[in-house]
């Protein structure tokens, strides 16, 4: 038996007893990265796929935390130490993709298509004017916007 899911969660999932060393090798070499053996519990399995979905797909989360800041998903709520931060919804929108990607650098123009939806062939300031503003907003946080010259920003801890 062989499970597919679309999201690419699970490449496939095989009930087989015991898989020779050869054979788990290649599975991780081409992009696998766990593995479980028979028998299993099925809570096992669930904890081991909310655990991928955590690390490589923040976007399923219904909160995603990144230092003090806290981001809630399903109500479109930013709380810094429990006290709610009021954001408009292209603040809302540039936050969640930088703590999706703490750390990380995200171009101007990631986030021209991302948040904006087009491409922009022009001046770029406009995603560094709502920068500024967001930056203001979480001053009393322990994260900042650090500028990637010729890039973009990153979301990163204050004193990184």
């Amino acid at each position: 038996m062989q499970i597919f899911v679309s999201l690419g969660i699970v490449m496939s999932v095989r009930l087989l007893g015991s898989v020779p060393l050869q054979k788990r090798y290649l599975a991780f070499s081409s992009g696998g990265d766990d593995y479980l053996t028979k028998p299993f519990q099925s809570t096992v399995l669930i904890a081991r796929i909310e655990a991928h979905l955590r690390r490589h797909h923040k976007h399923f989360l219904d909160e995603i935390k990144f230092e003090d800041v806290m981001m809630n998903t399903k109500n479109r709520e930013v709380t810094i130490d429990d006290h709610v931060i009021v954001l408009t919804k292209v603040e809302y929108d540039l936050l969640k993709m930088f703590m999706e990607h703490p750390k990380e650098a995200v171009s101007r123009e990631t986030l021209l298509q991302s948040i904006w939806g087009f491409q922009y062939d022009g001046d770029t300031r406009i995603v560094d004017v709502h920068v500024f503003k967001l930056k203001g907003k979480l001053k009393e946080s322990r994260v900042s916007f650090k500028s990637v010259r010729g890039v973009g920003y990153k979301l990163v801890k204050k004193d990184d």
